[in-house]
């Protein structure tokens, strides 16, 4: 006998994007919710429909786009080609980020994780040196030249529009203003135009007083060009 009074699992894509659990955990969590309803007996449209609904309103639209099914099983299949195809590059990027590099592992490791991720690119020549503290050298296995599907995100500043940072400051602390520290008269004219060409990249932007003024330190790189806050 049916019961439907258990609830069904949570809708598996609502909103546009990447479904929030994988699909063969999410039709597992299903299949386990039509057993438990006493529903495996249903008419097979009935099946199909009760999938259709717990897909939610994003999932509905892409199943729609896959074609014309009228089977469950068929229905199931269907939407196990398209969301257990292999991760995206969104999800692909994120498990990248998130690896890192034991203390007791060297460049095998990391020639390990490029070919695991990057297994459809060709492994180039090492192209720079790299040096770690106290310059010691890095060993570098090969390079890896990633195709710019969209140029657009590799150019420029990189500034972020739709977010505003707020740092975390202890309520109990009296905010201070320091001194003025007049800039080296031989740096006036650099520090000028490094503030100005962050003013035209949205990088910081002029404020008429704050509760909180610190002096700006600047130096000289080698290359000639100026050490601030924003390049360390």
């Amino acid at each position: 006998m049916a019961d439907c009074s258990l609830p069904p699992p949570s809708l598996f894509l609502a909103l546009p994007g990447e479904p929030p659990v994988p699909w063969s955990r999410w039709i597992s969590s299903f299949e386990t919710y039509i057993l438990a309803a006493g529903l495996e007996e249903v008419l097979d449209g009935r099946k199909r429909a009760l999938l259709l609904h717990c897909l939610g309103a994003e999932g509905q639209r892409v199943f729609g786009t896959l074609g014309t099914v009228t089977k469950y099983t068929e229905a199931v299949e269907l939407l196990k080609t398209h969301f257990a195809a292999p991760q995206s590059a969104l999800l692909r990027r994120i498990i990248f980020r998130r690896r890192h590099q034991r203390s007791d592992t060297g460049a095998t490791v990391n020639l390990a994780t490029c070919t695991r991720f990057f297994s459809h690119e060709s492994m180039g020549p090492p192209s720079t040196m790299l040096r770690g503290y106290a310059n010691s050298e890095i060993d570098i296995v090969g390079s890896l030249q990633l195709p710019q599907q969209w140029p657009a995100l590799f150019s420029g500043v990189g500034c972020l529009e739709t977010f505003t940072h707020q740092p975390l400051l202890d309520p109990t602390m009296t905010p201070v203003i320091q001194p003025l520290r007049r800039s080296p008269l031989a740096l006036r004219d650099d520090i000028s135009a490094e503030l100005q060409r962050m003013l035209d990249d949205d990088i910081i932007e002029q404020v008429n007083a704050l509760p909180w003024i610190s002096n700006l330190v600047v130096a000289k790189k080698k290359s000639a060009t100026l050490r601030g806050p924003e390049s360390g």
